[in-house]
């Protein structure tokens, strides 16, 4: 990309994959759409030379102070779409200064069972991921998407059409759009919310591994991250109580550089 000389560059943990940043550019409102629990999705626009130009890549819009996860890109539009909580200055027409974040993402493997944990804001970073990585493809895999809030959903949730076995019973709350698109995703909250498992998400991924294992040791499974430093080491933590921890590969997906810009 002509721009690349634009980005700051700073590598992740592993060394291998890297933060880029974009300079502070002007951004317009261009749409402010309601989504349940006082979530919106905005678009906002943004400079072309700025969007992906791979397919593994994970994208942030740092404006206000506020971390936004980009869930889709508009190339002809020269437009994104980034789910936000904190909404009601970012009525359509205004201009805001922000910053375009990328970060380079590694490939869903094949030996492996993929799963999923992405919680609140980042929710919009994993369906982007998902897109990404091919949608028919993770439908043959048994992949699984556990989501988590403190709080409550940017989304309704409704009982899953899809079966998923080893979840604590009256576990059956799924994310509409997931669900529809034939991707498997069950929920966890602090609150009492109707279908989803009250604790927390590390928890429920632990009951879920325990139980599998129950019938079999000889699945593996890849386990993705999308979410705060906290939610990161909560989930290592937890991984280490398994009835058979070697079964796990975990990969965190946002690396510690990211974390400058979490509120």
């Amino acid at each position: 990309m002509s721009e690349n000389r634009q980005f700051s560059r700073s590598q992740s943990e592993s060394g291998q994959r890297g933060t880029y940043t974009a300079p502070l550019f002007s951004t317009t409102v261009l749409l402010n759409t309601p989504m349940s629990n006082g979530y919106s999705l905005l678009r906002l626009s943004c400079l072309p030379e700025l969007f992906p130009q791979t397919t593994s890549t994970l994208c942030f819009i740092f404006i206000d102070k506020q971390l936004l996860a980009v869930m889709q890109v508009f190339p002809q539009q020269s437009a994104v779409e980034v789910l936000c909580l904190e909404n009601a200055r970012y009525q359509r027409g205004t201009e805001h200064k922000a910053r375009f974040i990328s970060i380079p993402i590694p490939t869903i493997e094949t030996t492996a069972i993929p799963l999923f944990i992405a919680e609140d804001i980042y929710i919009g970073a994993l369906v982007f991921f998902l897109q990404q990585q091919g949608l028919q493809r993770l439908r043959t895999t048994q992949s699984l998407c556990l989501l988590y809030t403190n709080q409550y959903f940017p989304f309704n949730q409704r009982p899953s059409l899809i079966h998923c076995p080893a979840m604590p019973h009256g576990v059956i709350g799924a994310m509409p759009l997931l669900d529809d698109w034939g991707i498997v995703s069950r929920l966890a909250s602090e609150q009492e919310l109707i279908g989803c498992y009250e604790g927390h998400i590390s928890h429920l991924l632990r009951y879920y591994l325990n139980e599998q294992n129950k019938f079999s040791t000889d699945y593996r499974y890849h386990l993705y991250c999308i979410g705060s430093s906290e939610l990161s080491q909560r989930v290592q933590q937890d991984l280490t109580l398994l009835t058979h921890p070697k079964v796990v590969t975990f990969t965190n997906l946002i690396p510690k550089e990211l974390q400058q810009f979490q509120a």
